[in-house]
């Protein structure tokens, strides 16, 4: 499978995001489980959450401090696994996602348990069970 391509997105309020992706999968994503944590304290900012946008390398940004990983809010909206995405990661071969965690910037989340609810975030996407 190729890289999934975040092609636009667009904040929504309720700390909700809109998403889409080249291969035709959109969606809301809803992020309000993280609001609450410090890292994320400059959501509440109206004017810093709808600066929202895709970076160069396929994140979906803020700023250099909070970004997500492409793949990990394509598994939060379609259910799909790494495994499922990447069948190669469960060789070893090696991708953003297995770098060690200090070089590890984005954020990861485990998929969703019902539509539209996203669950804590995670590592666990990216980790293949062995």
């Amino acid at each position: 499978m190729k890289l999934v391509q975040p092609v636009e997105v667009e904040a929504s309020a309720n700390w909700r995001i809109r998403i889409a992706f080249a291969d035709g999968v959109s969606g809301e994503l809803d992020l309000s489980d993280m609001a609450a944590e410090p890292i994320y304290a400059a959501w509440r900012d109206p004017d810093f959450w709808r600066s929202v946008h895709i970076t160069d390398h396929r994140a979906v940004a803020w700023n250099d401090d909070i970004e997500f990983c492409a793949d990990s809010l394509y598994m939060d909206l379609t259910g799909r696994t790494l495994r499922d995405m990447y069948p190669r990661s469960a060789d070893g071969a090696v991708n953003a996602c297995t770098l060690p965690v200090p070089w590890h910037r984005h954020s990861h989340r485990q998929p969703r348990t019902q539509p539209a609810t996203l669950s804590r975030r995670r590592l666990s996407n990216c980790y293949p069970a062995t």
